[in-house]
């Protein structure tokens, strides 16, 4: 995006996605494996295989791209990822008898949260259009 100087993909909504990522990986992975982090891992990896393998399809034919009508629908199942994992930190946070730090259910609940909230309005900017009468 930088190369192709595609100011307007690098939104707030990107760079902070990305660079949170960075940071909880390292810390889920260094400190905190396994553990209800696995479905996390799991959900995450089944929406980028369908992502990446657009954007495969669109890199091998660029005039490929504009027939692609599933583009939504990606970012539908990326809105899906994150109802699922608030729902699946939240049960976490109720349950009181597991070796998990409870604080980090509470950050990662939160953190899928506000995901949940901007992949939401992402969508409804660029996928929504309102007819005005």
């Amino acid at each position: 995006m930088v190369l192709k100087k595609k100011n307007s993909q690098l939104s707030f909504l990107h760079c902070y996605h990305h660079g949170i990522m960075v940071v909880c990986i390292y810390i889920g992975s260094k400190w905190l494996p396994g553990g209800p982090n696995c479905v996390l891992g799991v959900v995450n990896t089944f929406v980028h295989v369908i992502m990446y393998f657009y954007y495969f399809m669109a890199i091998i034919n660029p005039n490929l791209k504009d027939s692609l009508w599933w583009k939504k629908y990606i970012t539908q199942i990326q809105i899906a990822q994150f109802a699922v994992l608030v729902i699946h930190y939240m049960r976490n946070l109720l349950v009181t008898n597991c070796n998990y730090p409870q604080i980090f259910n509470l950050i990662i609940f939160v953190q899928n949260f506000f995901m949940l909230f901007m992949f939401g309005d992402f969508y409804r900017q660029n996928y929504l259009k309102w007819k005005s009468d």
